[in-house]
């Protein structure tokens, strides 16, 4: 999905994906090309952007299976793949489903393309949702701590897209009884808040968007370093 993208019982590899989504025998899937990934990416994205996201899943859990045959189990577009079923599964309320496959696609990113680049920060900031609707913030605060990393480094730490992810970092900390914490992270987001203000006549001209208004999870931000978060 482009966001492309970018939800326990899906097993993960190839067997257990194609065990859970049952459209394909052992013939078939040898007869599978590229243009055939293709047509079901383009299938499921269209159900999502329809918001028919339970036709969607099947669809996804085969575009994922299809990805592991034509390409191996640590390709690039496996991840993606995977990424999109767990934004499948996180929009229909199922988080257990959406956790392990978020982390498979972290794992293969950062084996491909290091730990600290969009395409980690894509499954770093769905992960770290997953885990904050789980209830898990212990989990959740190492990973929107690398979220926050990567948006200083490709932006900067006074930018507000960084806020996107210093509001569920303070949620957490907050939640783990870590207050002090907290507060200090609530006291950064009112001065990244303050600094990007805009001046008086750009607000009266209505060219300011006034005081950003951060999303509690780090779902949303700028293109970059996430121009292919949704499908």
């Amino acid at each position: 999905m482009h966001r492309r993208v970018a939800v326990a019982g899906i097993v993960m590899g190839g067997v257990g994906v194609l065990a859970a989504a049952g459209p394909l025998g052992a013939e078939q899937a040898k007869k599978r090309t590229e243009q055939d990934l293709e047509n079901l990416t383009a299938q499921y994205t269209k159900l999502y952007r329809q918001t028919d996201y339970e036709k969607a899943i099947p669809i996804a859990q085969e575009a994922v299976f299809t990805a592991e045959q034509l390409f191996g189990e640590k390709d690039a577009r496996v991840a993606q793949a995977l990424n999109d079923l767990g934004s499948l599964y996180e929009l229909t309320g199922q988080w257990a489903k959406a956790e392990p496959l978020h982390r498979r696609a972290l794992s293969i990113r950062e084996d491909l393309f290091g730990p600290a680049g969009p395409d980690a920060f894509q499954s770093l900031k769905n992960l770290a949702v997953t885990f904050r609707m789980e209830d898990k913030c212990a989990d959740a605060i190492p990973v929107l701590e690398r979220c926050i990393a990567i948006l200083e480094k490709f932006y900067s730490p006074t930018h507000r897209a960084v806020v996107d992810a210093l509001l569920p970092y303070a949620i957490c900390l907050k939640k783990e009884g870590r207050t002090i914490d907290a507060e200090t992270v609530r006291a950064r987001i009112k001065s990244i808040a303050d600094l990007n203000q805009p001046s008086a006549p750009e607000a009266k001209s209505g060219e300011g968007s006034g005081t950003p208004k951060p999303s509690e999870t780090p779902a949303e931000t700028p293109a970059s370093p996430d121009a292919s978060s949704t499908p």
